[in-house]
């Protein structure tokens, strides 16, 4: 599972203009072909809302969901829509999520695939914490998918084509390191990062730095910590260095 290693007061950014420039970007397409770099570090510049505090409750799991669901909710109706963190806690404990104490992705998308929707936060508000009665309420559901495509683990490239194509995908990281945790800028690479994943992150985004005739590529990763963490929120994770922290190891993403 993935328990969250997570700050007092984190904040959810708003994926509003990576979806924008995902119409022009899915316009342009050519499968033969990857865009050299996909780059939407900018989230919060547009409609910034929906901020929702995960706090010291291990649910990064359904922030990494949510994100991924949002996104595949706004390519099929044009509407922005912010989903229920915890509507995944309270209601997917039977297919092995353990709430503020960690959860799968896939297992959170498998809930909304056999609830057939899922509420919007507004309608099933933050809490966090574990309040263990499930909530749902199939009147106002917002979204729901029908499938989940889990991306062959290790293969960066197959990543970046979904991060290109279908939208934000969910992933895990290692984030146990001290480095980690208390990351500020640049791209990050760390000796201390093994393939051993333990906390769920959102892939936004891909794109090269160029320094001293030196290229060095990154992953555009939105974090569930608070904005202060990192560039606004987010982390430029080393790409295609052996798969770095893991990052390929177990993403995923929805299909509606």
């Amino acid at each position: 599972t993935f328990s969250s290693f997570s700050f007092s007061f984190s904040f959810s950014i708003s994926i509003s203009l990576f979806l924008l420039l995902l119409l022009f970007l899915n316009s342009i397409w050519n499968p033969d072909s990857q865009p050299a770099s996909a780059s939407w570090s900018s989230l919060e510049l547009l409609q910034a809302s929906c901020f929702s505090p995960q706090g010291h409750c291990g649910s990064c799991w359904a922030f990494s969901a949510t994100g991924a669901l949002e996104g595949l909710l706004f390519k099929k109706t044009g509407k922005l829509v912010s989903l229920s963190e915890q509507n995944l806690m309270d209601c997917s404990w039977k297919l092995g999520n353990k709430g503020c104490h960690g959860g799968y992705i896939s297992h959170a998308f498998e809930y909304v695939r056999q609830n057939g929707g899922i509420n919007s936060e507004q309608d099933y508000p933050y809490q966090e914490k574990d309040e263990f009665n499930c909530h749902y309420n199939p009147e106002t559901r917002v979204g729901n998918c029908t499938s989940l495509v889990m991306i062959p683990p290790e293969n960066e490239t197959a990543l970046e084509q979904a991060v290109a194509t279908m939208g934000p995908i969910s992933l895990a990281v290692d984030a146990h390191s001290f480095q980690f945790h208390f990351y500020k800028s640049g791209i990050f690479a760390s000796s201390w990062c093994t393939h051993h994943v333990n906390h769920a992150m959102l892939a936004v985004g891909y794109g090269a730095e160029q320094e001293d005739n030196k290229t060095t590529n990154y992953w555009i990763l939105k974090n569930s910590w608070t904005e202060k963490w990192g560039e606004q929120g987010y982390m430029r994770l080393v790409k295609g260095d052996d798969n770095h922290c893991g990052v390929a190891n177990q993403a995923c993403y929805p299909i509606m």
